[in-house]
């Protein structure tokens, strides 16, 4: 397609046919068969904006036949050349693009929801919670990490990847209180599976408990009172130790979160960024960025 011009001229002579078609009430297998042709040739020219209008027409001409699943589908590779779109436009970031992708992508969770195919809804919800860090946009990411938990509850690998990433999306925009009551309702949740004893669980729950002491370092200027589990957990790693209480930690991982804490108290720089390299190998995206704001935070006292 050399120029926008001869992309809307196709497309309006396709949507002039297919209107004549939807008053006859007549089958849509041609007119699905060429926009489905043109957003391929689109995507290979490179234009996914312009494929992007092609699936959204695919999707009406499914829905129109009934063919549910097939809409969902056409809606998802909307979604998909939008994103594409946004994410190539560089400096020029067209957000429109985003909002388009945003609106195909919900429109195919929803049609999954109402269709009983949960599993399809709550995989593809995850998938753009990820795109949406990626994108930069952590904001909008927690509302579908938040919808994935609630379809994965019963799923522990799932709901983690969707915890992980709602936990991720919270620190970004820095709203740590929120943050903060997240990991503890994760904890609650990983407490109650009999599963908890297996690796991949033991080993986020023992994360969790980082995470707790670590917005509990930036959460505290707000005077809020602590719930018992967190001032358990945090009178646990202020207290006297000579050997690891916590299980589900590596000894060195608990003695070095033990001397950030003793950094922090002290307004001790040096010896929370000597504390912090200590452990390099075990820091996770999350932790990394808790740690890079309680830094932040004392260079502000100092």
């Amino acid at each position: 397609m050399d120029t926008a011009d001869e992309f809307w001229k196709t497309y309006e002579q396709l949507s002039s046919r297919l209107k004549k078609k939807y008053l006859k009430k007549a089958h849509f297998t041609d007119s699905l068969d060429h926009f489905t042709k043109l957003a391929k040739h689109l995507d290979d020219e490179k234009c996914p904006q312009y494929a992007a209008f092609c699936s959204l027409a695919v999707a009406k001409c499914e829905q129109t036949t009934g063919n549910h699943l097939n809409e969902a589908k056409a809606y998802k590779e909307a979604a998909e050349f939008f994103m594409r779109a946004h994410l190539e436009s560089g400096e020029l970031n067209y957000e429109e693009h985003l909002s388009a992708a945003l609106q195909a992508f919900s429109a195919a969770i929803k049609i999954y929801s109402e269709h009983s195919q949960q599993a399809l809804a709550a995989v593809l919800l995850l998938q753009v919670g990820h795109k949406l860090i990626w994108a930069r946009k952590p904001e909008e990411a927690v509302i579908f990490f938040q919808r994935a938990n609630e379809f994965n509850v019963g799923f522990p690998t799932a709901f983690m990847e969707g915890m992980n990433g709602l936990m991720t999306s919270l620190v970004l925009i820095k709203d740590f209180q929120e943050a903060l009551n997240t990991v503890l309702n994760y904890m609650q949740y990983l407490s109650s599976k009999t599963d908890v004893t297996m690796e991949p669980c033991r080993q986020a729950f023992g994360r969790c408990k980082v995470h707790v002491v670590l917005l509990s370092v930036l959460t505290r200027e707000a005077n809020l009172k602590m719930t018992d589990s967190q001032q358990k957990l945090w009178d646990t790693f202020e207290g006297v130790h000579f050997s690891n209480p916590v299980g589900e930690l590596p000894s060195h991982v608990f003695f070095t979160v033990q001397s950030i804490l003793l950094a922090v108290n002290i307004c001790d720089l040096t010896a929370l960024h000597t504390a912090e390299n200590s452990c390099l190998s075990f820091w996770n995206a999350i932790e990394s960025n808790l740690l890079a704001n309680i830094r932040d935070s004392l260079l502000n006292i100092n």
